[in-house]
């Protein structure tokens, strides 16, 4: 996807998916700077299970992100309503995000906001977001 936005100029979006075969295509993609990557979790997993997906996806863009540039990472959680404790979901997010922080604090600028996505409330304030 790309468009020209006036508030914000040249805007491409790609979505990388995450299968395995596509891993070597994806850094052609990958941009130099002004970069946003928006990390989505499969929120049906355990908490171990999404941590290490994100250590892997932030340590696969980490070998082409230009030193000292720490891009944007925004975490979304997808398929929060088939999570094992979506009552929990909150606290297991905050969690991930405070590690990958520190963990990857050299390298990305990691949000403090994330966004949880039940797709069963299409129509809540969190999906219009």
């Amino acid at each position: 996807f790309e468009a020209d936005i006036s508030s914000a100029g040249r805007v491409v979006s790609c979505d990388f998916a995450g299968q395995c075969h596509f891993h070597r295509t994806h850094s052609l993609f990958f941009g130099p700077s002004n970069t946003i990557y928006i990390l989505v979790i499969n929120g049906k997993q355990n908490e171990e299970q999404m941590l290490v997906d994100c250590q892997f996806w932030l340590a696969f863009l980490s070998a082409s992100v230009p030193p000292h540039s720490r891009p944007v990472v925004v975490i979304v959680v997808s398929r929060a309503d088939l999570h094992p404790n979506p009552a929990h979901l909150q606290n297991i997010i905050h969690s991930i995000v405070f590690k990958l922080k520190k963990l990857f604090r050299l390298k990305f600028n990691i949000q403090q906001r994330y966004f949880i996505l039940d797709c069963r409330k299409s129509q809540s304030s969190q999906m219009k977001e």
